[in-house]
């Protein structure tokens, strides 16, 4: 699907039906007749045009002729075995004379944030700062998602205070500190292209306009941003780690008890059938003319339950 925006005179996000001059196009898992067409007209090979649409694709930032290509990672939530769990896939930006393009393989927050108007001061007649004011809003999708899922260790850590853990919150603990591993290679990656950014904004513009110190600044923004993040994941992996450490001991600790309670369960049990084996024997044993010697035998095997109970609930074992 391809969507035509542009900033109108009065600063206004509006849709169009053709692409004009200075427009932004967006490319939501686009088909091949759609690549083709954006290819043709705007001269872009169709191996750059496509790159973001491979979910393998590694970030990178290059020059080519007629156009610079920005591949980034970008964090979206996902479904993984039932549960929610997030991930990175790329985001291409092509920056042309003419326009802007953005391509990724699925709708995204980032992307969805600029088309409701939600990014202000935005105007796609300065191309390069509306690829910063994405990889800005791509730096707040980052963090705000860590959150998210600090909020979900958070509530798996009050179950373990209420004695209330299953297995699956240890599943769900595994499919965090993976998002986490998926966040960190991907912050990883970004930080490497933004170095690169910042060098051939530098060396591209060294006279100091109004929109160049503008950019530039924005591009130390997202640096800061880029590395808080970093440390967040850094963080956040590492108390998911020992939060996991924690559930596992805590699933231990109550098997331990369980078996606990059925070995003592087992040796209280274990008494009277003793003793029934005894006097099931065929051999004289006491009692075995006395007319109330079952009611006795009874009575001796439920005094050396109680009595085995007493001392195993002193013992707390049972």
């Amino acid at each position: 699907m391809i969507n035509v925006y542009k900033t109108s005179s009065d600063q206004r996000l509006i849709r169009l039906q053709e692409t004009q001059k200075d427009c932004w196009i967006e490319m939501n898992r686009p088909d091949w007749t759609e690549c083709n067409e954006i290819s043709s007209r705007y001269g872009i090979e169709m191996t750059d045009l496509r790159a973001a649409l491979d979910e393998e694709e590694y970030s990178r930032f290059t020059f080519e002729e007629g156009y610079d290509l920005l591949i980034i990672d970008v964090p979206v939530r996902e479904s993984r075995k039932h549960r929610l769990s997030y991930t990175t896939i790329p985001l291409g930006i092509l920056l042309l004379p003419d326009a802007v393009i953005t391509i990724c393989s699925q709708g995204t927050e980032v992307i969805n944030s600029f088309i409701d108007e939600k990014v202000k001061g935005l105007n796609t007649a300065h191309k390069r700062n509306f690829t910063y004011r994405v990889m800005y809003a791509i730096c707040v999708e980052y963090q705000r998602m860590l959150r998210q899922i600090d909020a979900q260790r958070i509530r798996v850590e009050e179950k373990i205070g209420a004695g209330k853990v299953k297995d699956s919150e240890l599943m769900d603990l595994h499919e965090l500190e993976s998002s986490l591993v998926y966040f960190a290679t991907s912050l990883r990656s970004n930080s490497n292209i933004l170095r690169k950014m910042i060098r051939a904004e530098k060396s591209r513009h060294p006279e100091k306009t109004s929109i160049n110190e503008i950019n530039q600044e924005l591009l130390e923004n997202i640096e800061i941003e880029t590395n808080q993040a970093i440390e967040m994941t850094a963080i956040y992996k590492d108390i998911i780690e020992n939060t996991s450490t924690l559930l596992s001991t805590e699933i231990n600790n109550q098997l331990n008890d369980v078996m606990k309670l059925l070995t003592s369960v087992t040796l209280v049990l274990s008494i009277p059938t003793i003793i029934g084996g005894i006097w099931g024997m065929n051999v004289h044993v006491p009692f075995e003319k006395n007319p109330f010697g079952f009611l006795i035998l009874c009575a001796v095997m439920v005094l050396t339950c109680l009595l085995a109970v007493w001392i195993l609930h002193r013992k707390r074992m049972l």
